[in-house]
């Protein structure tokens, strides 16, 4: 872009900004599918992989046993850990909807108005229908696209349901949450069902059931892993209500809790006790899906991913799960005055026998943002709440139980995932603006680079943005090892504590190794990627750990301006780097201030941030 149009898009950013002009929404080119000269139209649809995406909600990064804590086993989840790539330093953005629409379409949030406080119950909005998202790729390649459980990403036309998004079909709810027995949400002082069976945009229905919604969904799951093709491939997403609170009397909802008091007695506080039966009812889930797929032949050619959308909300109501990030600076948060207030007429609700309402939570939540908006913090940009644990397993990974400590964001999982199926370049041939990275090769081992090579020609990821939000503040990029945060006011305690101070001593590996997970990739045979030594499990769990690295005083660094922190050496964000390295911050700042493209704010107007830099915090 030369001067001259720097200057013209200067003009219209400020133009937009006074309200003088609204720039429309940008319009992708018109697509056509090829059958004869595309590079991916000659793959046998076969011999493309299954693809099952597994994504938690709300789960902490020390909630799952590959992490180091013996305080909720997780034999399932942590077979397919360490019989694939544990993914040390994966990040999502703050809060569910911006990490969801940034996953499906490998695009940050921000460029689709999406960033900050997730869409309430039937509120106008959602990802644009501009935007294609992986599963109508998928389609084109020959996959049947499922979807079970959560949707979040707009329903207010039939044009932004599941069904006209890529999906063949649809099972779950479009909004936030639901309780976890009768799969209802309370909007204007009414409850109602929202959960359903859509097969088409034009076949949706309601659909009641009282079955506990992990176990209901990890059932569904199974029958369509039974019932499936053997010679289309499959795309799989289970988006789990766990470990999201409820809106029901006990927000903690777990099966049954006199077997979850038993099995977890050792947990002192209660609500966290339920929390770790929502885990390991999770965790069965996991095992269930891996065991349907080892008992239809369908493991060998899959590819599983199993992530969170963002961290816990370990300390806020009115969603606090009891989640941990330990040891991790924040939480993923409601805002200060919210946490406050809540408690308070959540005694007067008590006293008076009333149900505080998803209207009350909004209401409340607009009245502090109007007030104070500098105060206000949906979620958090510290480690805690968006440093998540994740994980990939496929019998096609080439160099598998290692934990990689490469950077890898939400958005790569869309080029990454359409690299993995022989898709092509379709950033290329659709002019897609993506801002992930397809990382198959690294993940696969095909590229043939040594794991630590920096000097590899091997694309990596070297930067990535966290979060910009010009409403609520709290923003951050990371480069290499550097991480730049600002405008960060609340929630920069340090929450929860290390589980394994009350939790048995010895890590149980023998429960892993016979978990119906292990059980299912032992059926691949000369696949059979898991390792039976359990030393190599301790050393990929040590090597998986973050060791307690929080600040030994209550004198934090204080990051309401910005501050700079290395989180290779620094991962719990205690030493402000900024005075030290001044030429790094400003290089940070110049980046992050003048990041390359455009964003949307909620109400589709858009805001110009012309390119001036690559530079990369270095």
């Amino acid at each position: 872009m030369d001067l001259l149009n720097y200057f013209y898009s200067f003009v219209a950013w400020v133009l937009s900004l006074g309200g003088l002009i609204e720039i429309p929404p940008p319009t992708l080119p018109t697509t056509t599918t090829t059958t004869t000269t595309s590079p991916a139209s000659q793959v046998d649809n076969a011999t493309r992989p299954n693809i099952i995406v597994i994504m938690a909600d709300d789960v902490g990064w020390n909630d799952f046993g590959f992490h180091g804590s013996n305080e909720i086993p997780t034999p399932n989840i942590d077979a397919l850990a360490y019989s694939g790539v544990i993914l040390n330093r994966h990040y999502s953005l703050p809060t569910c909807t911006p990490s969801r629409a940034s996953f499906l379409t490998g695009r940050h949030a921000i460029r689709m108005g999406l960033q900050g406080l997730p869409p309430n119950v039937a509120e106008p909005r959602g990802v644009p229908l501009r935007e294609r998202l992986l599963p109508e790729y998928l389609k084109e390649l020959g996959y049947v696209t499922r979807l079970l459980g959560k949707w979040h990403l707009g329903y207010y036309s039939d044009a932004h349901l599941p069904t006209s998004r890529g999906f063949d079909s649809f099972e779950g709810y479009y909004g936030g949450y639901i309780r976890y027995f009768d799969h209802t949400v309370t909007k204007n002082k009414h409850r109602g069902i929202d959960y359903h069976r859509d097969e088409a945009p034009d076949r949706i229905r309601p659909y009641k059931d009282d079955r506990y919604v992990t176990d209901f969904i990890a059932t569904r799951a199974e029958e369509i892993i039974r019932a499936h093709p053997a010679e289309r491939p499959l795309y799989l997403q289970l988006s789990h209500l766990a470990a999201h609170a409820s809106e029901g009397a006990e927000p903690i909802e777990v099966q049954n809790l006199t077997e979850v008091d038993s099995e977890f007695g050792y947990v002192p506080e209660p609500n966290r006790r339920r929390y770790a039966g929502v885990i390991a009812a999770l965790d069965e889930s996991v095992g269930r899906v891996v065991a349907a797929l080892a008992e239809a032949r369908l493991l060998e050619n899959s590819l599983i991913v199993l992530l969170s959308d963002n961290g816990a909300p370990t300390a806020i109501a009115p969603f606090k799960n009891h989640g941990s990030n330990y040891p991790l600076r924040g939480v993923m948060a409601f805002s200060f005055f919210f946490d406050r207030f809540y408690a308070f007429y959540r005694s007067i609700a008590d006293a008076e026998k009333k149900t505080l309402t998803s209207d009350f939570y909004l209401s409340l939540s607009i009245f502090f943002f109007t007030i104070s908006l500098r105060e206000q913090q949906k979620a958090t940009v510290w480690e805690g709440g968006v440093r998540v644990p994740a994980l990939v397993y496929s019998p096609l990974i080439k160099k598998s139980s290692r934990v990689s400590q490469d950077l890898f964001h939400m958005t790569d999982w869309f080029p990454t995932l359409l690299s993995a199926a022989s898709a092509g370049d379709v950033a290329a041939r659709d002019s897609l603006q993506l801002d992930g990275i397809d990382q198959w090769p690294t993940l696969s081992g095909s590229s043939n680079d040594d794991d630590d090579d920096d000097g590899s020609e091997t694309k990596r990821r070297e930067a990535l943005l966290v979060n910009i939000d010009e409403v609520i503040g709290p923003e951050a990029v990371i480069a290499q090892q550097y991480k730049l945060i600002r405008n960060v006011r609340r929630y920069k305690d340090y929450y929860g504590i290390d589980g394994n101070v009350y939790s048995p001593k010895e890590y149980d590996v023998e429960g892993v190794l016979n978990s119906p997970a292990a059980l299912g990739i032992r059926t691949l045979a000369a696949n059979d990627q898991l390792p039976k030594d359990g030393k190599i499990i301790q050393q990929l769990r040590t090597k998986a750990r973050i060791a307690d690295c929080r600040p030994k005083t209550s004198n934090y660094t204080d990051c309401e301006d910005y501050c700079l922190f290395d989180v290779i050496r620094d991962p719990c964000e205690t030493t402000d780097l900024s005075r030290k390295y001044p030429e790094v911050s400003v290089s940070c700042l110049i980046s992050y201030y003048f990041f390359e493209g455009s964003y949307w704010q909620p109400n589709d107007r858009i805001k110009i941030f012309f390119f001036l830099s690559r530079s990369s915090c270095i």
